[in-house]
């Protein structure tokens, strides 16, 4: 499962804490809110279009068959917005790879003596 940085953030806060020192305000504000509101969001959006179609002139033929096909197109297409975000991720992380290997951004010098770089380079200039 995907979890962002935040919650993240908040569920260390939750094990460093323990079960005995839990603050249940924030558990319920900072973890627990935030995931009932995106489930929620998620049921009624969908449902909330497909029940104003016919208000907007579609028969109800037309409502029944978009109740049907609401819910798993919703998951077709959050998954097809996670999958882009995931390649958008790997493409970013291939060009910087590639980036610091062409430039040496970040690399350590083996080998590499100052004092015989500036001897050689006033020997070049007499």
């Amino acid at each position: 499962a995907v979890v962002s940085t935040q919650s993240t953030g908040v569920l260390e806060q939750v094990f460093q804490a323990g079960v005995m020192q839990m603050d249940v305000w924030f558990v319920t504000t900072r973890l627990v809110l935030p995931v009932v509101v995106t489930q929620l969001h998620l049921l009624c959006i969908p449902y909330t279009l497909c029940s104003s179609l016919p208000y907007l002139g579609f028969s109800d033929d037309f409502s029944h068959v978009c109740h049907r096909r609401i819910y798993p197109g919703t998951v077709i297409v959050l998954l097809a917005i996670l999958l882009l975000k995931l390649q958008l991720k790997q493409f970013k992380r291939l060009y910087i790879k590639i980036k610091n290997e062409r430039y040496l951004i970040g690399t350590r010098l083996v080998n590499f003596d100052a004092e015989q770089v500036r001897t050689a380079f006033t020997q070049t200039e007499t």
